[in-house]
């Protein structure tokens, strides 16, 4: 993973952000949501997208399943919407990840609501401001309808 850091990428990103300092190992450890829906959340002032599913995140990132997709604006009105295959879902129990498929009834439904798209609209406006820009966000919602924020980087591609 450490040799990753010296990829082109990285060292165009570095060079563009002005990092000279010499790469250094570091290690994030988070606590594991346990979500019953998740995904990512594209904010950019004109354009917002949203990518959900059930279970974990990883399935939507990893692109190993399709997932729900809204457009909305920066109001966060429903613009788009399309709802994803959603074959299958990653959740975590008794330590340990597991996969299990989404019945057609269940797939055929959004993993999220209108009022959860109205939270995750008011999340990416916050983190936007706080980082001064577009960004990518991901995020879960718990079985008790918490959101958490799991992690938020600039937006690196067109959405």
């Amino acid at each position: 993973m450490f040799e990753s850091a010296h990829s082109s990428g990285v060292r165009a990103y570095r060079q563009r952000l002005g990092l000279e300092a010499p790469v250094r190992m570091s290690v994030i450890i988070q606590e594991l949501v346990p979500a019953r829906s998740a995904g990512v959340l594209f904010f950019e002032r004109e354009k917002i997208v949203v990518e959900s599913a059930y279970g974990l995140g990883e399935s939507v990132v990893s692109g190993e399943i399709t997932p729900d997709r809204f457009v909305l604006d920066p109001d966060g009105n429903v613009l788009e919407s399309q709802v994803g295959t959603k074959s299958s879902m990653l959740t975590f129990s008794n330590h340990e990840l597991h996969t299990s498929d989404v019945t057609p009834d269940v797939a055929a439904r959004p993993s999220i609501d209108e009022k959860e798209l109205k939270q995750l609209v008011a999340l990416g406006a916050r983190v936007a401001a706080l980082f001064g820009g577009p960004q990518d966000i991901e995020w879960a919602f718990s079985d008790d309808g918490q959101l958490y924020c799991l992690q938020a980087r600039p937006v690196t591609r067109e959405i």
